[in-house]
């Protein structure tokens, strides 16, 4: 029987110039399993000594605020120490505060800022119309950029950003309980026509009908599901941004019935067979937009129908509106 030859094992030289200590390397790997470990006892603990009104959903993400954030501070043992905030104000007016603080756990110190600007939607918008830089209250965008330091700060350092709902209902708190902080962007027109991506307020009366038929038509389309939440909330918009325009143009008239409800809608039908001159809008629109009886008409065809009749009125006579 043949002893077995020593092997000579070798290492690709590539490796050997580069001088990798595999030791060490194993050392790293088991401190970072630790770390791992470590992290996700940190966010278990996190999730027990905060609630609901901790937590926020901001844009279908969670959001630790100040209050969270403090508490998880106090327990782990995290110190801050936060400098004067800087203040730019741009030509326009508008302004933006920022915090810097260092952070700091067991002798690990980090660097964090937090930034707050008028510029946001949450203070530069109201109602879906701008609001001047000099009507936004300066010590609220200052407190929320200090919040945001703090949060930024605490999570950093303990190395809990970015967590999930998923991980967070698993205690119990949901974006349902813990309610959203929303920054409302005005809706905007569909990518396609001639007003396409168009604030809905700059739009024309017949673009935005326009553009409601042609979202209510995707809701009847199982093809077209996934875009069916977001022209839910245009058909909304888009509704609400003429029922608008209507009362601004007769306040007065707008009050003595409500056009925009379906149980009036027989009310609004009798209101328009009181005039020639109502009446022949009625039946031009009803041409128009191929609509054989009121009577037998589709539901979702009443609300644009009796829209574009009403912008018809608007125009003719003062003794006929």
């Amino acid at each position: 029987m043949n002893e077995l030859e020593p092997t000579e094992v070798l290492i690709p030289e590539n490796e050997v110039a580069l001088g990798i200590d595999y030791d060490r390397l194993i050392v790293l790997a088991d401190n970072a399993e630790k770390r791992i470990e470590a992290i996700k006892k940190i966010k278990v603990l996190t999730l027990r000594i905060t609630n609901e009104n901790d937590w926020k959903d901001m844009g279908g993400k969670p959001y630790l605020e100040g209050s969270g954030a403090e508490k998880v501070a106090c327990f782990f043992g995290v110190n801050w120490r936060i400098d004067e905030p800087t203040l730019e104000t741009d030509e326009d007016g508008h302004f933006t505060y920022t915090y810097s603080g260092k952070f700091g756990l067991g002798g690990k110190e980090i660097e964090c800022i937090g930034t707050r600007s008028s510029r946001s939607s949450f203070y530069s918008k109201k109602g879906g119309a701008d609001v001047p830089p000099g009507e936004i209250d300066r010590s609220n965008v200052k407190k929320a950029a200090y919040t945001n330091c703090i949060a930024n700060g605490v999570k950093r350092v303990l190395g809990i950003r970015n967590m999930t709902w998923d991980e967070i209902r698993q205690s119990g708190i949901t974006p349902e309980k813990s309610g959203s902080i929303e920054y409302k962007k005005e809706m905007v027109c569909p990518n396609y026509g001639k007003e396409k991506g168009k604030p809905l307020s700059e739009a024309s009366d017949d673009s935005l009908r326009y553009y409601l038929d042609g979202a209510k038509k995707t809701l009847s389309d199982p093809e077209k599901e996934r875009i069916h939440s977001h022209n839910k909330k245009l058909i909304q918009a888009i509704e609400q941004e003429l029922e608008g325009r209507m009362r601004d143009a007769d306040p007065e008239e707008s009050a003595s019935f409500s056009p925009n409800e379906n149980d009036d809608f027989e009310q609004w039908r009798d209101w328009m067979m009181t005039d020639d001159q109502r009446t022949t809008v009625m039946r031009k629109m009803m041409e128009k937009m191929h609509i054989s009886g009121l009577d037998k008409m589709p539901e979702d065809k009443r609300e644009p129908f009796r829209l574009s009749c009403m912008d018809m009125v608007k125009r003719l006579p003062k003794e006929h509106q």
